[in-house]
Order: C-alpha cells, then structure tokens, then sequence
C-alpha cells in the first residue's frame, strides 16, 4: 500500500544498517524478527519499535507460543478429543489455555487503554 512506502523503507533501511552491524558468527533471526514485528508494530499502533522496547518482547512471547501451541500434538487433547470432557483438575491443559487467553486479552486492553488516553490527551480532553 502506497500509504505505507515511507514506513517499510525507513524500517529497511534500519534493517540493512543492523545487519551491516551484526557479525557474521551471529544469529540474524533476532535482527529479521525484529524488523518484522516492527514494520507490523508500527502499522498497527501508529509509533515505532525503539531498542530495547517491552511491547516487541512481548509480542515474540505472545507468537512463539501462538506457533507452538499449532504444532499437530502440541497437546495430548488434540490427538485424544475425548479427553476435553474430563474436569478441570485433570484437564491441566485447559488452565494453561485460559491463562494464555487472559493474557493475551490483557496485553491488547492495555494496549487500547494506552491509545485512548494518547488521543485524550492529544485532544486535550478530559478523563
């Protein structure tokens, strides 16, 4: 989208400057996933990544374990679908979903929370 140019250049050009930085004996996944996360980052919130920013290690956190929890097997309810009618306290996997759930929900209300309160006061209006 033509709307968008100026942004993924700019982040290419951070993109070629962080590898023309990064030894040749490094790992370039961090570099490349960090441009990545940035570019969609910035279209979906408006701002960029700065270094060492919080919201990029949580959205890694967040699609690791998005990736991880598709691989076929990843959990033993998949293969068995039976076992997701037992209760709670033997059904360890539907705790841990729930939590990753919440979780995630929270990230976003923050998220949203934090935009309304910039467009407040952007706008100079009142909580």
């Amino acid at each position: 989208m033509p709307r968008y140019n100026l942004l993924t250049e700019l982040e290419s050009s951070n993109l070629v400057l962080n590898l023309i930085d990064t030894p040749l004996h490094e790992d370039l996944t961090g570099t490349i996933q960090r441009f990545t996360g940035s570019v969609i980052y910035a279209i979906v919130y408006g701002k960029r990544l700065s270094d060492g920013n919080r919201d990029f290690e949580e959205i890694m956190e967040i699609a690791e374990s998005f990736v991880k929890d598709c691989y076929p097997g990843a959990h033993l309810v998949d293969t068995f679908p039976f076992l997701d009618s037992l209760p709670d306290i033997l059904a360890p996997w539907r705790k841990e979903a729930f939590r990753k759930r919440d979780w995630q929900f929270s990230v976003r209300l923050f998220f949203l929370y934090f935009e309304f309160i910039l467009i407040c006061l952007t706008h100079s209006l009142v909580l």
